[in-house]
């Protein structure tokens, strides 16, 4: 995928990897939808590869084009981490630049920003989305609103979220998970540190891993949102195979659960295709924890390796 041909033609397992996260559910069904993350998406991977250039000039303007996909939506603002892996002085001049920026933007667009950010969308935790409050709403309603099923209509499921109990528990539940995580991230990172090369792919890892894990913790994403792992991929290949294969069954999760359970249903009967789905449910959200963590762990990583360099410089 990212990466230069003839290291794709030598890495046969991590060309497979990457052909099937191109061909998976989640990328194709964002390209069936027709939507704007897909577009986006290009924007991103022509700016980091921008970033990566050798002119100072052109990597400000990647970090200019990185910009403007983030005024499209918020999410992609997380690439510019990017910037950290400059010279100092390189550093201060791209950090002042999207500074003044971004002011500039929320001068003209502060109440529209603010609108959209609270009426983002997000659905029941068992459907195409994903993040980090699934795991915790998605328990508090099988535990305390039995009734309700996997796939409830939007009004259904507005209502039980509403009530006293499922909202409490859920947003005490999303709270220690959020920290926990944090906790897990600093300690991998400190225990396994990664060693950054200075290269392209691993400039696209960062800004993948970046994006990725500002969307899960922000909020609900529709899964079409997981292209950014493919940004991820080429740096992991021959290094970090539990992490690939993490990430690929996240891409064909949904597809391999509906399969499963539509034979269960059949065989067995619909309550059998229930329980099949909510064991997939837990399955990918333990998954999704897990890879967040060790992407997070990697950023943590990164940004301390720089904050030390960056000290010895100045």
């Amino acid at each position: 995928m990212i990466g230069s041909r003839s290291d794709s033609i030598k890495d046969h397992p991590g060309l497979a990897v990457r052909c099937a996260a191109a061909i998976s559910p989640a990328v194709i069904f964002g390209a069936e939808r027709g939507n704007i993350d897909l577009f986006i998406f290009a924007l991103m991977v022509l700016g980091v590869a921008a970033c990566c250039r050798q002119p100072p000039a052109l990597r400000l303007a990647g970090y200019l084009l990185v910009t403007a996909a983030a005024m499209l939506k918020f999410y992609p603002a997380a690439a510019l981490v990017l910037v950290l892996r400059e010279k100092l002085r390189l550093m201060l001049v791209c950090a002042a630049t999207l500074a003044i920026l971004a002011c500039l933007y929320l001068v003209l667009y502060a109440g529209g920003t603010v609108t959209a950010i609270r009426t983002l969308p997000g659905g029941p935790p068992f459907g195409y989305w994903f993040g980090a409050s699934n795991a915790a709403i998605g328990t508090a309603l099988l535990l305390l609103s039995p009734g309700i099923n996997l796939d409830p209509d939007i009004a259904a499921y507005r209502a039980v979220l509403d009530s006293g109990r499922v909202f409490q528990m859920a947003k005490t539940g999303i709270f220690i998970m959020e920290i926990a995580a944090l906790a897990l991230a600093i300690r991998i990172a400190a225990r396994r540190p990664y060693a950054e090369p200075a290269s392209a792919q691993h400039a696209f890892m960062l800004a993948g891993a970046a994006i990725l894990c500002v969307c899960f913790f922000a909020a609900q994403n529709v899964v079409y949102r997981e292209v950014y792992a493919l940004m991820i991929l080429p740096a992991l290949s021959g290094q970090r195979h539990w992490l690939e294969a993490g990430i690929i069954a996240l891409l064909w999760e949904e597809a391999l659960r509906r399969v499963v359970a539509s034979f269960a249903t059949g065989l067995f009967g619909i309550s059998h295709g229930a329980w099949i789905e909510i064991g997939f449910w837990v399955l990918r959200e333990t998954l999704w924890w897990w890879v967040i963590i060790e992407l997070g762990a990697i950023l943590v990583s990164f940004m301390r390796r720089r904050a030390v360099e960056l000290s010895a410089a100045a």
